[in-house]
């Protein structure tokens, strides 16, 4: 049975493709069901200088202005709230005229209908106008809400902010004051010589691979890296915690739940996604 000629063009338009792209508007549509993110609001509104400061310590300039317009359209949100409650309050009392006019027996009928007429479009007026103040209430709410999603999370108190190192610990011992056996002329006490001479470190490879001041753990040093990530998980286990291996992705409005946020164009996740078949 003679195969039909296709060409190379058409071969790679009807072969399946996985593409991987960084595009963060790539995202699932979220369920129902599908958590959704969360922002602290409130917090952001009476703190809107921290969050402000915050954005620019994490050089996320063009978001500094996010806090105090967020501010402002909570201010503006609440005033409207206040406002609805005068037309709200008169609808009510309208509706109730209408419902006795419209039970009464004793008014004559075109005096009934003018003033059930009349009512109506009281009525109606109301709610056009409540309606209008409710939209923007709501337009307000929608904009803090994507406004507060943007900011990027608060630094840790741990985390040094600004350029300047700090200091919070040496490790091995304070090179402003070493203990004497680091002026003894014996050379092989640093880690370097010790894991070369047993075999546990290999420079010369991952020189080749990755560049100069990486190694391979070798032999019973790759050993003692993973006994130490078991005795790691096993103090952790002790102490209530659930060791979880979790898949290799998510929905990406679970990542966008958990509150995980991109430095503008850089992305840190890749999105799958499956191109149509084309004939």
């Amino acid at each position: 049975m003679n195969t039909p000629f296709i060409c190379l063009r058409c071969q790679t338009c009807l072969r399946p493709v996985r593409r991987f792209s960084s595009s963060s508007r790539l995202l699932d549509a979220r369920p129902a069901t599908g958590p959704k993110p969360a922002p602290n609001i409130k917090h952001i509104r009476d703190h809107a200088g921290l969050y402000a400061q915050n954005c620019l310590d994490r050089n996320y300039t063009a978001l500094a202005e996010y806090p105090s317009r967020i501010q402002s359209l909570a201010d503006e949100a609440a005033r409207l709230q206040r406002s609805l409650n005068a037309p709200r309050s008169k609808i009510k009392h309208v509706q109730k005229a209408i419902a006795r006019l419209a039970t009464s027996k004793e008014e004559q009928d075109n005096y009934k209908n003018e003033a059930l007429a009349a009512l109506h479009r009281e009525a109606k007026q109301l709610k056009d106008a409540s309606q209008a103040l409710t939209d923007r209430r709501e337009a307000c709410l929608q904009q803090i809400q994507q406004l507060a999603l943007a900011l990027p999370n608060l630094t840790a108190p741990e985390t040094p902010v600004g350029d300047t190192p700090r200091v919070r610990d040496y490790i091995n011992y304070n090179p402003h004051s070493p203990p004497p056996y680091v002026s003894s002329p014996e050379p092989a006490r640093n880690h370097v010589a010790i894991g070369t001479a047993l075999g546990l470190l290999d420079f010369a490879s991952a020189a080749t691979s990755t560049g100069w001041g990486w190694y391979y753990l070798t032999n019973e040093g790759a050993l003692l890296e993973q006994a130490l990530v078991q005795y790691a998980l096993r103090v952790a286990m002790r102490r209530g915690w659930k060791p979880v291996a979790p898949p290799s992705l998510v929905y990406s409005y679970i990542a966008e739940a958990c509150g995980f946020q991109p430095r503008d164009a850089q992305q840190r996740a890749a999105h799958l996604g499956h191109r149509a078949a084309r004939a």
